[in-house]
């Protein structure tokens, strides 16, 4: 792993040592939304969907995501019941190695949650 690959320490902290580092901006940026927490995800590593899970107790929640991903092909939000648990968590599938568009998305949502606060402000 290059220098320029490496997770930043507080990146570490807050997602652990295998977080892949393509996957950090947009979690930080879902993160900032309120009341919703991403819990996993994996950048797909060129081969696989980029993705991104999310707890969230409303679909409301993710409203702001859903806005920005509409009219982007191959990204959705998929709800998937969990029956250990009886839960219901939200996953963010993206394209094959959608990383600058991943990076993109976590710009937009940042950039409307500034908005919001600015508009409330």
């Amino acid at each position: 792993m290059t220098k320029a690959n490496k997770l930043s320490k507080s990146a570490v902290s807050r997602y652990g040592a295998d977080m892949d580092l393509q996957c950090v901006s947009i979690c930080d940026a879902i993160n900032s939304l309120p009341r919703v927490e991403t819990n996993s995800s994996c950048c797909g590593h060129g081969k696989e969907s980029f993705f991104v899970a999310i707890d969230t107790e409303s679909v409301k929640n993710l409203v702001p995501i859903l806005k920005i991903i509409e009219n982007r092909r191959g990204w959705a939000i998929q709800a998937v019941w969990a029956s250990v648990g009886e839960f219901v968590y939200f996953v963010l599938w993206g394209p094959v190695g959608a990383f600058r568009d991943a990076n993109r998305i976590a710009e937009e949502i940042t950039e409307a949650i500034e908005k919001k606060v600015h508009a409330a402000g």
